[in-house]
C-alpha cells in the first residue's frame, strides 16, 4: 500500500485501520500513526502537484459535491414518477438494459471521456446516467446551472477548480449547446478534453438535436466536431429483459400499470407522458383557453425552441388560436385559471407547464417550460402546421436570444411571412450575423437600399481574423454575387491578415479565390496553412477531409504539397473507419502508388471494408461511390449485393441518401434491389421538407412510374406544406407530370393552411 491509497479523512484511517485488525489481538493505535505519516505525505504530495483556492473554511473549493452525496435522482432532472395510492413516491427499482452496460464500460475507461445517451423524451436517458454515476464513489460530481447553463460551463472547463476525479453533469446536452454561446462551450468542452485529466463528462440528448449538431454544412461546427470525433455515442436501449421486468414489476404497481398500459413505452408511462399528452387533447373540450395556451407555447417550442416562455407570450399569442365566439366567451380572469389549469401536476409526476424562476433576473414575470415530452410531440406532429397571427406578433415582442430568433425568422420566411422575418432577422443583422445579411437580401419586403448597405457594412468591417465569419458568409452569400465578390476582393487584398482557422472555412475560402481567378492569393494561403499546419484543427473528419480536396484539385501547385501533408497527418492522428478512409482516398492521387500516403491508406481500407454496416443509407451510399471513385470496384460490387439482400432493413431517414442509392442500383444494374428500394420509398420515405418531396418524386420518376404515382398520392394527402416555396414547386410538378386531382388535394391543403396562418 503506498500514500495515494491511504483515506484522506483521519476517521476514515483511523476506521479502515480497525477494520483490518479486526479478529487479531494487535492494536490499533501504533498502526493508526504509522498510516497516519502515510496520509500525511500523500496530502503534501498532493498539494505540491497543486493548490486550488481555498474557501474561507479551509476546505479545498473545488466544483461539485461528492458523488454519495446526491441521494435524490430528482436534483439531477430524473423524471419524478407517477404517483398512485399504494405506491411509493420515489422511482421505481432500476432494470437494467443493454444501454447500461455500455455506458458503465465507458465510464470505467481512464482518462477523460465525453459520453452521451441519445434517446426520446422520457426514455430512461437521465436514470440512466444517474444510477451509473452512483458507481463511481469517491468522485465529485459538478452540475453547471448559474448564471445559465452555458455560461456555468464555459467558466468550469477554464477554472483551475475542476479536481481529477470529477464528473460533469449535461443533462439536455442541447441546452448547452444551442444556446449563442454554444460554439464557445464546445470549443471549451473540446480542449478539454483534449488535456486528458481523469474526468467523464455525461450527457443526455434527443435524437433530433443530435441531428441538429452534427449534420454537414452544420452552422454549429465546433459542436459537430465535438460530438462526432470525441463522443462516445450511447442510444437507449427500448426493451426491458423480460424476466428483470416481470420481477420488480412484482412488488411495483407502477410497473405492473405500465406494462398493462403500455408495455412497449415502460418508462414514458412512468414519466407520466401519456398522461400529459391526453391533458392537452382533453382540454380542447374541458377548458379551451387552455388548450391554447398550450398549442402556444408548443408551437413557440416547435418554431423557436425557446429555454422558457413568458407569461406575456403565453397571453398574447393564445388568442389566436381561438374563434372569435370561444374567445368572446371568455371571463376577465381568463388568463389566470388558464394558468392554473396547465401548471397542474399530473399523476404526481409532471406539469404541462412549469413555472420557473431564472436564474439571476427578476420577479416581475413568470417564465414557464413546457414538459419535454409535449415538446417531443408538439416537435413531431405540429411543425407542419398553421400559427395563428397572434402567435407571430407576439413573437416579436417577447423572444430576444438570438439562435431562438433566427429560429423563428426561419420559420416565418418558410411560411411566407416575409415582414416578420424581417423583424426578427433585424437584431442579428445589427450584429453582422452572415445567414441574416443573406436572409434580407432575399427578402421582398426589406427595401434594397437597408439591405445592401447592412451588408456592404459587413464587408468592409469583418476582421480577417474571423476565418470562420468569413467561410460562413462566403456561404450564406452564394447567391448574391456582388457582395460576394466585394467580399472576395478585400480578403484577396488583406490575404496576409487573413487567419489560419477551421479546416471547412478555410476550404470555402480557396475555392472561391480560385474561382474568383486570385491564384497568387491561394498560393500565398496555402503557404500560411503549410506553415502554421500544427494549428489546423483536424478533429472534423469531413471538414479536414474538404480542405484536403479544395488543395488537392487546386491549379495552384504548391497547394498540393499542403494538401497532401494535411492528408498525411489526418491519417497518422486518427484511427479513421472505413467510410473515412474511402473518403480520404478519394481526395489524394489515389492511381499514384509512388505515393505512401496513398498505399497505406488503400491498404487500411481493404481490411476494414468488409466490417461496415449497411443498414443506415446515410453512411452506406458515399462509402460505396467512394469505393467506385477510387477503382474499388470489387469492394463495391460486394457492398452493393449485401445492401440489396437487406433492403428491407435499412433506415431510410429524410435525407437524399436512399434517393441517391436508389440511382445507384438503377444505373449499376441490380434491378431487383432498385424495385425493392423504390416500393419502400414510395410507402415509407419521409422528405419532411416540401421541395424534398419534389426531389424524391423526380428521383422515383427516372425508376419506375408505378412507385412515383403511390408516392404522389401520399404526398398530396399527408406530405410537407413548409416550406411554401416547395409547395409551389410540388405542386408545379403535379400539373407538369399530368396528376390534375393530385393538384387539386394538394391545392386545398395548402390554401387552408394559407388561411389559418391569416394570409
Amino acid at each position: 500500500m503506498n500514500a495515494k491509497a491511504i483515506p484522506a479523512r483521519r476517521i476514515d484511517l483511523a476506521a479502515l485501520v480497525a477494520t483490518l485488525l479486526d479478529g487479531t489481538s494487535r492494536s490499533a493505535a501504533p498502526e493508526i500513526g504509522r498510516f497516519e505519516k502515510l496520509r500525511q505525505a500523500a496530502i503534501s504530495e498532493k498539494s505540491a502537484q497543486r493548490a486550488p483556492v481555498r474557501d474561507d473554511g479551509g476546505r479545498e473549493d473545488w466544483l461539485g459535491r461528492p458523488v454519495e452525496e446526491y441521494n435524490d435522482p430528482f436534483l439531477l432532472e430524473v423524471h419524478r414518477p407517477i404517483q398512485i395510492q399504494g405506491a411509493p413516491s420515489e422511482v421505481p427499482d432500476y432494470v437494467m438494459r443493454n444501454h447500461d452496460d455500455y455506458l458503465r464500460n465507458a465510464l470505467t475507461e481512464g482518462g477523460s471521456n465525453l459520453i452521451v445517451l441519445v434517446g426520446g423524451s422520457s426514455t430512461g436517458k437521465t436514470r440512466a446516467a444517474y444510477e451509473a454515476v452512483r458507481k463511481l464513489t469517491g468522485w465529485r460530481l459538478y452540475h453547471p446551472l448559474f448564471p445559465s447553463k452555458t455560461d456555468a460551463l464555459i467558466a468550469a472547463l477554464r477554472s483551475n477548480t475542476l479536481r481529477a476525479r470529477t464528473i460533469i453533469w449535461l443533462n439536455e446536452l442541447q441546452d448547452y449547446l444551442l444556446p449563442e454561446n454554444g460554439e464557445q462551450a464546445a470549443a471549451a468542452l473540446r480542449e478539454f478534453l483534449s488535456k486528458g485529466t481523469d474526468t467523464k463528462i455525461i450527457g443526455t440528448i434527443w435524437p433530433r438535436y443530435w441531428q441538429q449538431l452534427t449534420e454537414a454544412p452544420s452552422p454549429f461546427p465546433q459542436s459537430r466536431a465535438l460530438l462526432s470525433n470525441q463522443a462516445s455515442r450511447i442510444d437507449i436501449t427500448p426493451e426491458f429483459p423480460a424476466n428483470a421486468l416481470a420481477e420488480t414489476a412484482a412488488s411495483d404497481r407502477r410497473l405492473q400499470m405500465a406494462i398493462t398500459s403500455s408495455p412497449e413505452r415502460i418508462t414514458q408511462y412512468i414519466a407520466a407522458g401519456p398522461a400529459l399528452l391526453e391533458f392537452f387533447k382533453d382540454s380542447r373540450d374541458s377548458n379551451p383557453a387552455g388548450w391554447a395556451v398550450l398549442c402556444a407555447a408548443m408551437d413557440a417550442y416547435t418554431v423557436g425552441r425557446p429555454e422558457t416562455v413568458t407569461e406575456s407570450f403565453l397571453r398574447e399569442s393564445s388568442s389566436g388560436y381561438l374563434p372569435d365566439e370561444e374567445w368572446g366567451a371568455l371571463e376577465s380572469d381568463w388568463f389566470t385559471l388558464c394558468l392554473r389549469h396547465v401548471t397542474t401536476e399530473l399523476r404526481g409526476a409532471a406539469r404541462p407547464l412549469a413555472r420557473v424562476r431564472l436564474r439571476g433576473t427578476s420577479d416581475q414575470e413568470s417564465a414557464f417550460r413546457l414538459a419535454d415530452y409535449l415538446v417531443q410531440y408538439s416537435q413531431q406532429e405540429r411543425s407542419q402546421k398553421p400559427v395563428p397571427r397572434s402567435f407571430w406578433t407576439s413573437t416579436l415582442l417577447h423572444f430576444a436570444e438570438p439562435a431562438t430568433l433566427a429560429s423563428f425568422a426561419r420559420a416565418a420566411d418558410d411560411r411566407g411571412l416575409h415582414e416578420e422575418a424581417a423583424k426578427l432577422w433585424d437584431p442579428l443583422v445589427a450584429n453582422g450575423d452572415p445567414e441574416a445579411l443573406s436572409a434580407i437580401l432575399s427578402n421582398p419586403s426589406v427595401h434594397p437600399g437597408k439591405s445592401i448597405t447592412a451588408v456592404q457594412k459587413f464587408v468592409r468591417t469583418v476582421p480577417m481574423s474571423e476565418i470562420s465569419l468569413i467561410g460562413w458568409a462566403l456561404v450564406e452569400l452564394y447567391q448574391h454575387p456582388a457582395p460576394k465578390m466585394q467580399l472576395l476582393e478585400r480578403i484577396n487584398n488583406e490575404i496576409s491578415d487573413l487567419a489560419v482557422g477551421p479546416p471547412g472555412e478555410m476550404s470555402m475560402v480557396l475555392r472561391e479565390l480560385e474561382m474568383f481567378g486570385s491564384k497568387a492569393t491561394v498560393g500565398t494561403y496555402a503557404r500560411k496553412i503549410q506553415a502554421l499546419v500544427s494549428q489546423v484543427d483536424m478533429d472534423d473528419f469531413w471538414d479536414a477531409a474538404s480542405l484536403i480536396e479544395t488543395l488537392q484539385v487546386s491549379t495552384v501547385t504548391a497547394a498540393h504539397e499542403v494538401g497532401l501533408c494535411l492528408a498525411e497527418m489526418l491519417f497518422e492522428q486518427r484511427d479513421l473507419d472505413a467510410t473515412q478512409l474511402a473518403a480520404l482516398l478519394s481526395r489524394i492521387p489515389y492511381r499514384n502508388p509512388g505515393l505512401e500516403i496513398v498505399t497505406q491508406v488503400r491498404k487500411k481500407l481493404r481490411e476494414k471494408a468488409h466490417d461496415v454496416e449497411i443498414e443506415d443509407t446515410i453512411d452506406i451510399h458515399p462509402f460505396i461511390s467512394s469505393l467506385f471513385f477510387v477503382e474499388e470496384n470489387e469492394l463495391a460490387h460486394a457492398l452493393i449485393r449485401r445492401v440489396c439482400a437487406s433492403i428491407n432493413a435499412l433506415v431510410l431517414g429524410s435525407s437524399y441518401a436512399p434517393l441517391e442509392l436508389l440511382e445507384m442500383l438503377h444505373s449499376r444494374g441490380y434491378e431487383e434491389g432498385s424495385r425493392s428500394l423504390s416500393k419502400r420509398i414510395a410507402e415509407e420515405f419521409d422528405p419532411v421538407l416540401s421541395h424534398a418531396s419534389v426531389v424524391a418524386l423526380e428521383f422515383l420518376d427516372r425508376n419506375s412510374r408505378i412507385d412515383l404515382h403511390a408516392m404522389a398520392r401520399r404526398l398530396a394527402k399527408t406530405g410537407p406544406i413548409l416550406p411554401l416555396k416547395g409547395a409551389d414547386r410540388l405542386l408545379q410538378f403535379y400539373l407538369v407530370n399530368e396528376f390534375p386531382e393530385l393538384h387539386a388535394t394538394y391545392l386545398a391543403r395548402v390554401e387552408e393552411f394559407r388561411r389559418q396562418e391569416g394570409m
